[in-house]
């Protein structure tokens, strides 16, 4: 899964998948590499702008078989187009469709399957890299507990990671190797801060 705003990224996939090396070298690949990409099931995922880019992404470049926005605002035309693959809109506590035009624009054009869910207690930067880090992070930086919650939410770090690999591993599941999930079919006791957006 990537998270680049072109075609290149998948363009670069299908030369690993013949075996070739699209970096400036041309080292030899990794044993075993080429045969782990497997074209007709290419999905792509990100968090904030890369989270918006991914629609416009597969707008652009039809082997993105299925796509998943982590908390981005959609910016340009691309949501004001019709989408036929499926697509996951993952919000944090605050954000959603109720309150983001460019959310709202895309779920209607959305025209294969559609899923809109919300971690409740994240914050917009719960869905980033360092999340693991934030805790380290406001000891060297003197953050007080307040200003770390403002940032990263009230949800633990280490349970926000959790929730979204799952549900992001659930989805892609279903989508790219056709093994259905009970964990999107509704609400799951064993992840109480997790909702759909109905």
């Amino acid at each position: 899964m990537c998270a680049l705003p072109t075609s290149t990224s998948s363009n670069q996939l299908a030369a690993i998948a013949k075996g070739g090396n699209p970096d400036v070298d041309r080292a030899r690949l990794p044993t075993g590499l080429s045969h782990a990409v497997d074209m007709p099931r290419i999905g792509m995922f990100g968090a904030s702008l890369g989270g918006a880019a991914v629609d416009t992404s597969m707008q652009l470049d039809h082997r993105i078989a299925a796509g998943a926005n982590l908390d981005g605002q959609f910016f340009g035309s691309a949501p004001s187009k019709n989408l036929d693959r499926p697509f996951m809109l993952f919000s944090s506590a605050t954000h959603n469709r109720d309150n983001d035009g460019s959310w709202r624009t895309l779920w209607s054009h959305l025209k294969g399957y559609r899923v809109d869910i919300q971690l409740h207690g994240a914050a917009h930067v719960s869905f980033v890299d360092d999340e693991a880090m934030a805790p380290q992070e406001a000891i060297l930086l003197r953050l007080t507990p307040a200003q770390l919650q403002q940032v990263y939410g009230t949800i633990d770090p280490n349970r926000a990671i959790e929730i979204q690999r799952v549900y992001l591993a659930a989805f892609f599941d279903q989508e790219l190797r056709h093994r259905h999930s009970t964990l999107l079919d509704g609400p799951d006791k064993k992840y109480p801060e997790f909702s759909f957006v109905r």
